[in-house]
Protein backbone atom coordinates (compact mmCIF):
# COMPACT_ATOMS: atom_id res chain seq x y z
CA UNK A 1 0.00 0.00 0.00
CA UNK A 2 1.08 4.12 -0.96
CA UNK A 3 -0.02 6.11 2.02
CA UNK A 4 -0.01 9.41 2.73
CA UNK A 5 0.18 11.11 5.79
CA UNK A 6 -0.68 15.58 5.44
CA UNK A 7 0.70 17.32 8.42
CA UNK A 8 -1.15 20.25 8.57
CA UNK A 9 -2.07 23.12 10.88
CA UNK A 10 -5.85 22.57 11.26
CA UNK A 11 -8.36 19.62 9.31
CA UNK A 12 -10.10 22.82 7.34
CA UNK A 13 -6.94 22.29 5.14
CA UNK A 14 -6.76 26.17 5.23
CA UNK A 15 -3.17 25.87 3.63
CA UNK A 16 -3.98 25.88 0.20
CA UNK A 17 -1.33 24.07 -0.87
CA UNK A 18 -1.98 20.91 1.16
CA UNK A 19 -5.71 21.63 0.19
CA UNK A 20 -4.52 21.21 -3.56
CA UNK A 21 -2.64 18.08 -2.87
CA UNK A 22 -5.10 16.37 -0.89
CA UNK A 23 -7.08 16.47 -4.15
CA UNK A 24 -4.84 13.87 -5.55
CA UNK A 25 -5.55 11.67 -3.17
CA UNK A 26 -7.09 9.03 -5.63
CA UNK A 27 -3.75 8.44 -6.40
CA UNK A 28 -2.80 7.23 -3.22
CA UNK A 29 -4.22 3.73 -1.47
CA UNK A 30 -4.93 5.79 1.80
CA UNK A 31 -4.39 9.47 2.67
CA UNK A 32 -4.42 10.85 6.33
CA UNK A 33 -4.64 14.06 7.74
CA UNK A 34 -3.01 14.62 10.96
CA UNK A 35 -4.06 18.02 12.34
CA UNK A 36 -3.96 20.27 15.66
CA UNK A 37 -7.70 21.19 15.67
CA UNK A 38 -10.76 20.27 12.98
CA UNK A 39 -12.99 18.20 12.90
CA UNK A 40 -12.05 14.44 12.64
CA UNK A 41 -13.32 12.16 9.99
CA UNK A 42 -12.72 9.33 7.95
CA UNK A 43 -9.26 10.65 6.33
CA UNK A 44 -8.81 13.57 9.08
CA UNK A 45 -6.99 12.70 12.39
CA UNK A 46 -7.14 15.73 15.20
CA UNK A 47 -5.08 15.51 17.92
CA UNK A 48 -5.18 18.68 19.76
CA UNK A 49 -1.92 19.65 21.91
CA UNK A 50 -1.32 19.04 25.52
CA UNK A 51 -2.70 21.68 27.63
CA UNK A 52 -0.69 25.46 27.99
CA UNK A 53 -0.31 26.39 31.60
CA UNK A 54 -0.12 29.89 30.21
CA UNK A 55 -3.08 30.52 28.71
CA UNK A 56 -4.59 31.79 31.91
CA UNK A 57 -3.10 34.93 31.12
CA UNK A 58 -4.77 35.51 27.76
CA UNK A 59 -8.10 34.87 29.83
CA UNK A 60 -6.88 37.87 32.85
CA UNK A 61 -5.68 40.33 30.53
CA UNK A 62 -2.09 39.52 30.58
CA UNK A 63 -1.21 38.47 26.44
CA UNK A 64 2.00 40.03 26.54
CA UNK A 65 3.46 38.40 29.42
CA UNK A 66 2.08 34.77 28.45
CA UNK A 67 3.67 35.24 25.02
CA UNK A 68 7.00 35.94 26.72
CA UNK A 69 6.69 32.97 29.23
CA UNK A 70 6.28 30.49 26.18
CA UNK A 71 8.98 32.35 24.23
CA UNK A 72 11.30 31.03 27.15
CA UNK A 73 9.59 27.43 28.09
CA UNK A 74 9.04 26.34 24.90
CA UNK A 75 11.77 25.32 22.05
CA UNK A 76 11.31 25.78 18.91
CA UNK A 77 7.53 27.16 20.02
CA UNK A 78 4.81 26.66 21.60
CA UNK A 79 3.55 24.94 18.82
CA UNK A 80 5.75 21.82 20.58
CA UNK A 81 2.49 21.04 22.72
CA UNK A 82 0.60 19.89 19.55
CA UNK A 83 3.95 17.61 18.05
CA UNK A 84 4.46 16.02 21.35
CA UNK A 85 0.59 14.67 21.45
CA UNK A 86 0.81 14.15 17.61
CA UNK A 87 3.81 11.98 17.52
CA UNK A 88 2.32 9.64 20.45
CA UNK A 89 -0.87 9.17 18.09
CA UNK A 90 1.20 8.45 14.63
CA UNK A 91 3.70 6.55 16.40
CA UNK A 92 0.53 4.30 17.06
CA UNK A 93 -1.29 4.59 13.82
CA UNK A 94 1.66 3.87 11.99
CA UNK A 95 2.30 0.63 13.85
CA UNK A 96 -0.78 -0.53 12.71
CA UNK A 97 0.01 -0.58 8.99
CA UNK A 98 1.20 -3.14 7.16
CA UNK A 99 4.83 -3.94 7.36
CA UNK A 100 5.17 -3.29 3.88
CA UNK A 101 3.34 -0.14 3.31
CA UNK A 102 4.94 2.44 1.82
CA UNK A 103 4.63 5.56 3.70
CA UNK A 104 5.37 8.95 2.93
CA UNK A 105 5.16 11.90 5.41
CA UNK A 106 4.26 15.44 3.24
CA UNK A 107 4.26 18.39 5.99
CA UNK A 108 3.35 21.71 5.04
CA UNK A 109 5.00 24.78 6.82
CA UNK A 110 4.29 27.55 8.03
CA UNK A 111 3.88 26.78 10.69
CA UNK A 112 7.32 25.52 10.54
CA UNK A 113 6.99 23.57 14.04
CA UNK A 114 5.24 20.99 11.82
CA UNK A 115 8.39 19.68 9.47
CA UNK A 116 9.59 19.18 13.27
CA UNK A 117 7.14 16.77 13.58
CA UNK A 118 7.85 14.96 10.79
CA UNK A 119 11.64 14.90 11.01
CA UNK A 120 10.45 13.13 14.70
CA UNK A 121 8.61 10.81 12.69
CA UNK A 122 11.46 10.10 9.94
CA UNK A 123 13.88 9.02 12.35
CA UNK A 124 11.58 6.38 13.85
CA UNK A 125 10.72 5.07 10.82
CA UNK A 126 13.70 5.75 8.71
CA UNK A 127 12.11 3.43 5.79
CA UNK A 128 9.30 6.11 5.79
CA UNK A 129 9.91 9.25 3.51
CA UNK A 130 9.87 12.83 4.19
CA UNK A 131 8.63 15.96 2.15
CA UNK A 132 8.44 19.04 3.84
CA UNK A 133 6.87 22.26 2.10
CA UNK A 134 8.97 25.11 2.78
CA UNK A 135 6.65 27.73 1.79
CA UNK A 136 8.65 30.36 3.78
CA UNK A 137 12.15 29.15 5.32
CA UNK A 138 12.69 29.29 9.11
CA UNK A 139 15.48 30.75 9.91
CA UNK A 140 16.43 32.76 7.14
CA UNK A 141 13.00 34.76 7.45
CA UNK A 142 12.68 37.16 10.52
CA UNK A 143 8.95 37.00 10.61
CA UNK A 144 9.15 33.58 11.64
CA UNK A 145 12.32 33.43 13.55
CA UNK A 146 11.32 36.22 15.48
CA UNK A 147 8.80 33.44 17.36
CA UNK A 148 11.46 31.76 19.11
CA UNK A 149 13.49 33.51 21.82
CA UNK A 150 16.78 35.15 20.82
CA UNK A 151 18.92 32.98 23.29
CA UNK A 152 17.20 29.91 21.18
CA UNK A 153 18.19 30.75 17.45
CA UNK A 154 21.83 28.73 17.43
CA UNK A 155 19.83 26.13 18.58
CA UNK A 156 16.99 26.65 16.02
CA UNK A 157 19.12 26.77 13.01
CA UNK A 158 21.17 23.02 14.07
CA UNK A 159 18.04 22.20 13.95
CA UNK A 160 16.61 23.13 11.03
CA UNK A 161 19.60 22.08 9.32
CA UNK A 162 19.39 18.70 10.40
CA UNK A 163 15.81 18.55 9.20
CA UNK A 164 16.75 20.07 5.65
CA UNK A 165 19.47 17.36 5.51
CA UNK A 166 17.31 14.40 7.02
CA UNK A 167 14.38 15.47 4.26
CA UNK A 168 14.20 13.19 0.87
CA UNK A 169 12.69 16.37 -0.47
CA UNK A 170 12.60 19.85 0.40
CA UNK A 171 9.77 21.53 -1.88
CA UNK A 172 10.46 25.28 -2.00
CA UNK A 173 8.31 28.06 -4.00
CA UNK A 174 10.72 28.90 -6.28
CA UNK A 175 13.79 28.98 -8.07
CA UNK A 176 15.35 31.81 -5.74
CA UNK A 177 14.36 29.89 -2.55
CA UNK A 178 15.83 26.65 -4.34
CA UNK A 179 19.35 28.31 -4.80
CA UNK A 180 19.43 30.02 -1.58
CA UNK A 181 18.71 25.91 0.02
CA UNK A 182 21.17 24.75 -2.08
CA UNK A 183 24.37 27.67 -1.53
CA UNK A 184 23.69 29.12 1.92
CA UNK A 185 22.75 26.02 3.43
CA UNK A 186 24.71 23.39 1.51
CA UNK A 187 21.68 20.57 0.51
CA UNK A 188 22.34 18.37 -1.82
CA UNK A 189 20.52 19.39 -5.68
CA UNK A 190 18.82 16.39 -5.32
CA UNK A 191 17.27 16.89 -2.45
CA UNK A 192 15.77 20.55 -3.27
CA UNK A 193 12.35 20.71 -5.76
CA UNK A 194 11.00 23.88 -6.73
CA UNK A 195 7.11 23.96 -6.91
CA UNK A 196 5.00 27.15 -7.35
CA UNK A 197 2.17 28.13 -5.92
CA UNK A 198 -0.87 27.15 -8.23
CA UNK A 199 -4.36 28.79 -9.40
CA UNK A 200 -6.91 26.68 -10.31
CA UNK A 201 -9.30 28.58 -12.84
CA UNK A 202 -12.33 26.39 -11.94
CA UNK A 203 -12.68 28.26 -8.80
CA UNK A 204 -13.62 31.56 -11.05
CA UNK A 205 -17.41 32.72 -11.26
CA UNK A 206 -18.53 32.49 -14.92
CA UNK A 207 -20.11 35.92 -14.98
CA UNK A 208 -16.76 37.34 -13.42
CA UNK A 209 -14.50 39.50 -15.99
CA UNK A 210 -12.57 42.14 -15.89
CA UNK A 211 -14.24 45.98 -15.66
CA UNK A 212 -13.50 49.38 -16.23
CA UNK A 213 -15.01 51.90 -13.88
CA UNK A 214 -14.72 55.75 -13.23
CA UNK A 215 -12.95 55.07 -9.74
CA UNK A 216 -9.67 53.68 -10.24
CA UNK A 217 -9.98 50.49 -7.60
CA UNK A 218 -6.42 48.60 -6.39
CA UNK A 219 -7.32 45.23 -4.82
CA UNK A 220 -4.97 43.27 -1.97
CA UNK A 221 -5.73 40.12 -0.61
CA UNK A 222 -4.49 39.18 2.95
CA UNK A 223 -2.66 41.17 5.60
CA UNK A 224 -0.83 44.62 5.18
CA UNK A 225 1.06 44.81 7.83
CA UNK A 226 3.42 41.67 8.30
CA UNK A 227 6.30 43.34 9.23
CA UNK A 228 9.13 43.23 8.79
CA UNK A 229 8.99 41.65 5.29
CA UNK A 230 5.19 43.21 4.58
CA UNK A 231 4.43 47.27 5.52
CA UNK A 232 2.60 49.44 3.53
CA UNK A 233 3.76 53.14 4.26
CA UNK A 234 4.78 53.62 0.54
CA UNK A 235 1.48 51.90 -0.62
CA UNK A 236 -0.77 54.16 1.38
CA UNK A 237 1.85 57.12 0.31
CA UNK A 238 1.47 56.47 -3.36
CA UNK A 239 -1.80 56.11 -3.43
CA UNK A 240 -2.34 59.60 -2.08
CA UNK A 241 0.46 61.00 -4.44
CA UNK A 242 -2.87 59.57 -6.84
CA UNK A 243 -5.79 61.31 -4.89
CA UNK A 244 -3.85 64.87 -4.27
CA UNK A 245 -2.78 64.81 -8.01
CA UNK A 246 -7.10 63.90 -9.41
CA UNK A 247 -7.21 60.26 -9.45
CA UNK A 248 -10.14 59.30 -7.80
CA UNK A 249 -9.06 55.90 -6.24
CA UNK A 250 -10.04 53.47 -3.87
CA UNK A 251 -8.16 50.57 -2.16
CA UNK A 252 -9.88 47.66 -1.05
CA UNK A 253 -8.42 45.14 1.38
CA UNK A 254 -9.69 41.81 1.50
CA UNK A 255 -9.66 39.15 4.31
CA UNK A 256 -7.38 42.08 6.92
CA UNK A 257 -9.49 42.10 10.20
CA UNK A 258 -6.15 42.72 12.81
CA UNK A 259 -6.87 45.73 14.67
CA UNK A 260 -3.05 46.88 14.10
CA UNK A 261 -4.52 47.33 10.40
CA UNK A 262 -7.34 49.42 11.79
CA UNK A 263 -5.29 51.47 13.68
CA UNK A 264 -2.86 51.93 10.66
CA UNK A 265 -5.16 52.99 8.47
CA UNK A 266 -7.06 55.27 10.76
CA UNK A 267 -3.40 57.24 11.59
CA UNK A 268 -2.57 57.68 7.90
CA UNK A 269 -6.34 59.62 7.92
CA UNK A 270 -6.78 58.36 4.29
CA UNK A 271 -10.15 58.46 2.90
CA UNK A 272 -10.19 56.01 0.50
CA UNK A 273 -9.94 52.99 2.01
CA UNK A 274 -12.38 49.89 2.64
CA UNK A 275 -11.35 47.03 4.81
CA UNK A 276 -13.44 43.95 3.82
CA UNK A 277 -14.43 40.78 6.00
CA UNK A 278 -12.82 37.72 5.74
CA UNK A 279 -14.65 35.47 3.45
CA UNK A 280 -13.65 31.95 1.76
CA UNK A 281 -11.09 31.83 -0.90
CA UNK A 282 -13.28 31.67 -3.79
CA UNK A 283 -15.59 34.64 -2.65
CA UNK A 284 -11.97 36.61 -1.74
CA UNK A 285 -10.28 35.09 -5.27
CA UNK A 286 -13.55 36.89 -7.14
CA UNK A 287 -14.40 39.54 -5.43
CA UNK A 288 -10.78 41.02 -6.78
CA UNK A 289 -12.13 40.54 -10.19
CA UNK A 290 -13.84 44.30 -9.19
CA UNK A 291 -10.79 46.02 -9.39
CA UNK A 292 -8.42 47.46 -12.05
CA UNK A 293 -5.22 46.88 -10.03
CA UNK A 294 -4.07 44.46 -7.63
CA UNK A 295 -1.04 45.19 -5.42
CA UNK A 296 1.66 43.41 -3.97
CA UNK A 297 4.34 44.36 -1.43
CA UNK A 298 7.86 43.56 -0.07
CA UNK A 299 10.26 45.22 1.81
CA UNK A 300 14.00 45.04 0.59
CA UNK A 301 15.06 42.52 2.82
CA UNK A 302 17.70 39.37 2.21
CA UNK A 303 14.93 36.74 2.52
CA UNK A 304 12.46 38.50 0.59
CA UNK A 305 14.40 38.26 -2.68
CA UNK A 306 13.51 34.33 -2.57
CA UNK A 307 9.82 35.19 -1.70
CA UNK A 308 6.57 34.06 -3.66
CA UNK A 309 3.51 35.48 -1.68
CA UNK A 310 0.49 32.30 -2.12
CA UNK A 311 -1.85 35.21 -3.90
CA UNK A 312 0.57 36.00 -6.57
CA UNK A 313 -0.69 33.00 -8.54
CA UNK A 314 -4.05 33.62 -8.06
CA UNK A 315 -3.93 37.11 -9.34
CA UNK A 316 -1.99 36.40 -12.13
CA UNK A 317 -5.35 33.98 -13.25
CA UNK A 318 -7.39 37.12 -12.77
CA UNK A 319 -5.77 38.83 -16.26
CA UNK A 320 -5.98 42.12 -13.78
CA UNK A 321 -2.91 44.12 -13.52
CA UNK A 322 -0.09 43.78 -10.68
CA UNK A 323 1.32 46.87 -9.34
CA UNK A 324 4.44 45.55 -7.27
CA UNK A 325 6.15 47.20 -5.05
CA UNK A 326 9.00 45.12 -4.47
CA UNK A 327 12.89 45.06 -4.63
CA UNK A 328 13.90 44.54 -8.70
CA UNK A 329 16.01 41.38 -7.56
CA UNK A 330 13.54 39.33 -5.77
CA UNK A 331 11.75 36.26 -7.41
CA UNK A 332 8.14 38.47 -7.44
CA UNK A 333 9.63 41.22 -9.74
CA UNK A 334 11.58 38.45 -12.14
CA UNK A 335 8.07 36.91 -12.49
CA UNK A 336 6.07 40.08 -13.13
CA UNK A 337 9.31 40.60 -15.75
CA UNK A 338 8.74 37.19 -16.96
CA UNK A 339 4.96 37.03 -17.22
CA UNK A 340 4.17 40.37 -18.50
CA UNK A 341 1.75 40.20 -15.97
CA UNK A 342 2.02 44.03 -14.19
CA UNK A 343 4.15 46.89 -13.02
CA UNK A 344 7.17 46.99 -10.32
CA UNK A 345 8.19 50.04 -8.61
CA UNK A 346 11.09 49.86 -6.42
CA UNK A 347 11.84 53.89 -6.44
CA UNK A 348 10.30 54.43 -2.67
CA UNK A 349 11.38 58.31 -3.04
CA UNK A 350 9.28 58.22 -6.71
CA UNK A 351 6.43 55.91 -6.03
CA UNK A 352 3.44 58.47 -6.46
CA UNK A 353 4.93 59.68 -9.49
CA UNK A 354 5.81 55.90 -10.23
CA UNK A 355 2.20 54.87 -9.99
CA UNK A 356 0.61 57.90 -11.20
CA UNK A 357 2.41 57.93 -14.86
CA UNK A 358 1.01 54.09 -15.09
CA UNK A 359 -2.47 54.74 -14.58
CA UNK A 360 -2.29 57.56 -16.77
CA UNK A 361 -0.44 55.92 -19.91
CA UNK A 362 -2.55 52.33 -19.10
CA UNK A 363 -4.74 50.58 -21.90
CA UNK A 364 -5.46 47.38 -21.07
CA UNK A 365 -5.76 45.64 -24.49
CA UNK A 366 -1.66 46.49 -24.32
CA UNK A 367 -1.56 45.33 -21.40
CA UNK A 368 -3.35 41.87 -22.53
CA UNK A 369 -1.17 41.79 -25.60
CA UNK A 370 1.59 41.85 -23.35
CA UNK A 371 0.98 38.54 -20.60
CA UNK A 372 2.50 35.72 -22.22
CA UNK A 373 0.00 33.34 -21.42
CA UNK A 374 2.66 30.18 -22.44
CA UNK A 375 4.43 31.40 -18.71
CA UNK A 376 1.71 32.14 -16.62
CA UNK A 377 0.13 28.51 -17.16
CA UNK A 378 3.09 27.15 -15.46
CA UNK A 379 1.55 28.18 -12.32
CA UNK A 380 -2.17 26.54 -13.09
CA UNK A 381 -3.30 23.62 -11.07
CA UNK A 382 -3.14 21.28 -14.39
CA UNK A 383 0.55 21.31 -14.30
CA UNK A 384 1.65 21.58 -10.28
CA UNK A 385 -0.88 18.66 -10.12
CA UNK A 386 2.09 16.82 -12.24
CA UNK A 387 5.07 18.58 -10.67
CA UNK A 388 3.35 16.94 -7.09
CA UNK A 389 3.14 13.36 -8.68
CA UNK A 390 6.34 13.32 -10.03
CA UNK A 391 7.60 13.81 -6.52
CA UNK A 392 5.88 11.37 -4.80
CA UNK A 393 6.28 8.84 -7.79
CA UNK A 394 9.83 9.75 -7.36
CA UNK A 395 10.04 8.64 -3.57
CA UNK A 396 7.85 5.76 -3.72
CA UNK A 397 10.17 4.53 -6.43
Amino acid sequence: MNILYIITSDSDLNNYRAKKVFELNNHFDKVVVIAKSGSSSKNVIVTGAYPNPFSLLKRIGMSKLKTKFEKFSYFPDRGILFIKKAFRRIIEIIEHEDMNSRIILLCFTPPHINAFLGYKIKNKFPHSRLIIDWQDLWTYDEYHLQKTAIMFHKRLRKLELKIFKTADVNVVTNEFAADTLIHTFGIPTTKVVPIYHPFDRSELFENMKYKSHPQIRFGFLGHIIKPPKVQFDIVLTALNYCSNNGIDIELNIYGDEQKVTRDFINSKKVNFVKLHKRRSHIESINNLMTNNYLILNLEDLSNTKIIMHGKLSHYLMLKIPIIAFVPTNSFVAELIRRTGAGFIIDNKAKAGKCLLDIINNFNYNDYLNGRKEKEIEKFSWGKISQDWLNIFSTVID
